[in-house]
């Protein structure tokens, strides 16, 4: 599993390197909204596919709240949308 970022927790405990989470993306006509990101960059290409799939642009990337396991993707995601705003 390959981390959209280099930063977990220190050691070796298989524990800690794997967070559930999830995501809300919303389509609307023109754009597109995401609720979170994911953990990994494999969990963060597939709302970044549905987004292209259905022709939308991403606008907006909402966190939650600041824990890491909701922000990892956020850099992922504005390569693939440069103008979207986290």
């Amino acid at each position: 599993m390959k981390l959209a970022t280099r930063m977990h927790p220190p050691g070796d405990n298989e524990d800690l390197r794997c967070v559930m989470n999830s995501a809300t993306l919303i389509l609307g006509e023109r754009d597109a909204v995401l609720v979170d990101t994911f953990t990994t960059i494999e969990q963060n290409e597939r709302p970044i596919g549905w987004i292209r799939q259905h022709g939308r642009k991403l606008a907006h990337i909402y966190c939650l709240h600041g824990h890491l396991d909701h922000i990892y993707g956020i850099g992922q995601l504005l390569k693939a949308f440069p103008g979207g705003r986290p």
